[in-house]
């Protein structure tokens, strides 16, 4: 990709083209949405990025975590889960968040589509990543490893087999008005 061409991109909001980089090989992608209403924009996007995928040939699991078997998903870390990161190894994964983990586990590309409000990522969103991206499955630790990563300096990556991630998101301020502020809903990431 054309760091140059990007950086035009972005500084011209958008007036010069982003570089397009052509997808060779079909995968298998993992795409998050986060919005209550399916006819909202984030949803009428996240809509257009699955169909979009799936013309080109790619395998898209999508989950809509407003609407998971018919329920939110629950975003709040319980009581248990969040007693589970003292232990002595790695927390055990609730039973509603294992479907949820299997399909990371087995995407290798990762797509997130959401509204960025109050100047961040939507709760519920945020909720999936403390639920779902746990140690032992988002990374794991030296200390608990064997004696070989037991040297590795920091945390050791575990989900190696993500190659991509996209962010799909919408601003309800002006560009100027989330820079000034931090943009956190785009540095988040």
């Amino acid at each position: 990709m054309d760091w140059t061409q990007l950086q035009l991109n972005r500084l011209t909001k958008g007036a010069l083209n982003a570089p397009v980089t052509p997808l060779v090989e079909s995968s298998k992608v993992l795409l998050v949405s986060a919005h209550p209403l399916e006819d909202s924009l984030s949803g009428s996007l996240a809509g257009i990025v699955e169909d979009e995928l799936t013309a080109n040939g790619h395998a898209v699991t999508r989950i809509n975590l407003y609407n998971i078997h018919g329920s939110p998903f629950q975003p709040s870390l319980t009581p248990t889960e969040r007693r589970g990161y003292f232990n002595d190894g790695y927390p055990t994964p609730s039973e509603d968040v294992k479907p949820f983990i299997a399909s990371l586990q087995d995407a290798n590309k990762l797509v997130f589509v959401y509204p960025t409000w109050w100047f961040s990522t939507p709760a519920i969103l945020k909720g999936f990543i403390d639920r779902v991206f746990l140690p032992g499955v988002a990374f794991r630790l030296p200390h608990l490893e064997s004696k070989e990563e037991e040297s590795y300096f920091g945390l050791i990556p575990g989900l190696t087999n993500i190659k991509k991630v996209g962010v799909v998101t919408t601003y309800g301020a002006p560009r100027h008005i989330a820079f000034v502020s931090g943009d956190c809903g785009r540095n988040f990431w």
